[in-house]
């Protein structure tokens, strides 16, 4: 580097301005310029697409999986005379006093 002495003011001028005119990194290879700008917008957007899916298939198969795997409730028997909601081994209704067929 001793012959890129600088020996006046212009002679730094005239440095300064030739090494700008070289081309930068991203002018020579605008291909990586446009990949990184999909990548840095594409990639959280995917990531986030995933996210989003995942939740709504836990959701639906929340909801299959509720009715599927629930018990049904136990029938309990009631006054043909009445309505109301006795035991099975009763043989006489207590609210109105009916008979209970079994």
């Amino acid at each position: 580097m001793m012959g890129d002495r600088i020996r006046t003011y212009g002679d730094y001028d005239r440095y300064w301005s030739n090494r700008n005119s070289v081309s930068s990194p991203s002018q020579a290879f605008p291909v990586f310029s446009i990949l990184g700008v999909v990548l840095m917008v594409g990639l959280p957007l995917g990531i986030l697409a995933l996210i989003v899916t995942g939740i709504i298939m836990l959701v639906r198969a929340g909801k299959k999986s509720d009715s599927e795997t629930m018990p049904a409730a136990p029938v309990q028997p009631v006054c043909p005379a009445c309505g109301q909601e006795v035991q099975q081994d009763w043989k006489v209704c207590p609210h109105c006093g009916e008979g209970l067929e079994k």
